[in-house]
């Protein structure tokens, strides 16, 4: 056993200097994470609040792109809220936003106030300081 006892010293310094790096290669890649998702849970959460409080031009005009405005009318966003009962949304459960260049996928659930849980894909767009909704489709995602 006394044999070892030198070399345990540097297992251990080894194991540790292992140990410290894996830490700060966490610690970036979380703050990355959280740099280039900033506001996007918030803005998610404002859109279904405006909905929740009937705002929905707000919700509409203020919160999704000019394009998918032109990808979607008001008459179908309307259709699309009624059909996966933004009205009743109690919170959201999200998942890291995927980076696509200049835009951010998220995989959202909705919880409503009578538990259902309904899946969403958006995808985010950064129009100068503020995140909008640039597409917003009911998604059956694999919890990875």
């Amino acid at each position: 056993m006394e044999t070892f006892q030198p070399y345990l010293n540097y297992v251990a310094i080894g194991v540790g200097s292992i140990l410290v790096v894996l830490l700060l290669f966490w610690v970036m890649l979380a703050t990355r994470i959280m740099a280039l998702t900033k506001g996007i849970p918030e803005t998610i959460s404002r859109f279904f609040l405006l909905i929740v409080d009937n705002n929905i031009d707000d919700a509409y005009q203020q919160m999704t792109t000019p394009q998918y405005q032109q990808r979607t009318s008001k008459k179908d966003f309307l259709k699309f809220i009624k059909a996966n009962k933004f009205r009743q949304y109690q919170r959201t459960l999200l998942s890291i936003p995927k980076d696509e260049g200049d835009k951010r996928s998220i995989e959202v659930t909705l919880v409503t106030t009578t538990g259902q849980e309904i899946p969403l894909s958006v995808d985010l767009v950064r129009q100068e300081k503020n995140w909008k909704i640039d597409k917003l489709t009911q998604g059956h995602f694999s919890n990875q």
